[in-house]
């Protein structure tokens, strides 16, 4: 099962560009429609990559949290974030998370805060979504809608990147600049770039996790949760 957000235009009333759920049952052959689901900017799927349950996909719309159910592609509602303040126009979310050794999901919803607040608001969930905490909001925005990812299998590991890219080895209870974006210019082999549109993480084929972080002046790749960083 594979499934996307496209925005659309729904002219039914409030007639807007929202966001437009697709669903596929057959490797992408073809695709049907739940529907329009949220505002835009503030949608966001998430399904583990490894471990038992991977097979779960999750959608943040604002801060209602569902499942999609496999074959039907029915929306089953989970949790509401308990966020504050209250998402505003310009806010953006991002939904992110993995599976621990024990066979737990662990969620991180972010968001983004617009009107140059310069702040990612974070809430995690030990438990699949059932249940959030707030965790210490990251010192920058989202570049983008893919500018946030954790570790895929241990909740102490997440990161976020706007401009500058920071990094937390204690479930977002601290913050740690990976570096200046100036820093580039000098050492760009060893230094991010500004503006940070993805980061991702993938497990290696000897089981070790690697970050890679897109930035405007390249792909880094780093094996140490983004104490050092290379520029591939």
């Amino acid at each position: 099962e594979l499934y996307f957000i496209r925005v659309h235009y729904d002219f039914t009333a409030p007639a807007d560009w929202k966001p437009h759920l697709f669903a596929s049952a057959d490797r992408g052959a073809s695709f049907s429609s739940p529907g329009f689901v949220g505002t835009r900017n503030q949608v966001a799927l998430f399904s583990p990559r490894y471990g038992t349950g991977a097979s779960t996909v999750y959608l943040l719309a604002g801060t209602s949290l569902r499942t999609i159910t496999t074959g039907t592609h029915a929306l089953v509602d989970v949790s509401t974030v308990p966020l504050t303040p209250a998402l505003a126009s310009g806010d953006s979310v991002a939904l992110t998370g993995g599976i621990t050794p024990g066979g737990q999901i662990f969620l991180y919803a972010l968001y983004s805060r617009g009107g140059g607040a310069n702040r990612t608001d974070v809430y995690f969930s030990a438990n699949g979504g059932v249940n959030w905490t707030p965790r210490i909001a990251a010192p920058t925005s989202m570049f983008g809608p893919n500018s946030a990812e954790s570790s895929t299998r241990d909740p102490n590991h997440l990161f976020v990147g706007g401009i500058d890219t920071y990094r937390s080895a204690d479930g977002a209870a601290t913050w740690v600049l990976v570096n200046p974006w100036a820093d580039y210019y000098t050492a760009p082999a060893t230094r991010l770039h500004a503006d940070v549109p993805g980061i991702d993480v993938y497990v290696d084929a000897g089981g070790n996790e690697r970050v890679y972080i897109a930035t405007d002046g390249g792909l880094y790749e780093s094996t140490d949760y983004a104490l050092t960083v290379n520029n591939l």
